[in-house]
């Protein structure tokens, strides 16, 4: 495979890492930001049962997303190192 065509690869798969990951921790902040000291109101709030589903979705693919993202880059360098090595 060209060096070319894994980078290009490798960027695409970790910009959509890097976006993932920037909507889990806008929601993680938001769990943080609305702590509730008192006792009244309902036990589970239904807002944190939505948010905490979309999180289980983002790290459903992000998490693969984010070993793949490895993988290429270890391809990448193994792509480059063999070209380096190869007769010039």
């Amino acid at each position: 495979m060209e060096l070319t065509t894994l980078i290009i690869a490798w960027v695409v798969v970790t910009t959509i890492v890097v976006i993932l990951a920037y909507m889990r921790m806008t929601m993680g902040l938001h769990d943080i930001m609305e702590v509730h000291l008192s006792g009244s109101g309902p036990a589970v709030d239904p807002e944190d049962v939505r948010r905490s589903t979309r999180m289980e979705k983002i790290d459903r693919i992000g998490i693969p997303l984010t070993v793949l993202s490895a993988l290429i880059a270890l391809a990448i360098l193994f792509v480059w190192a063999v070209s380096q090595a190869g007769p010039s």
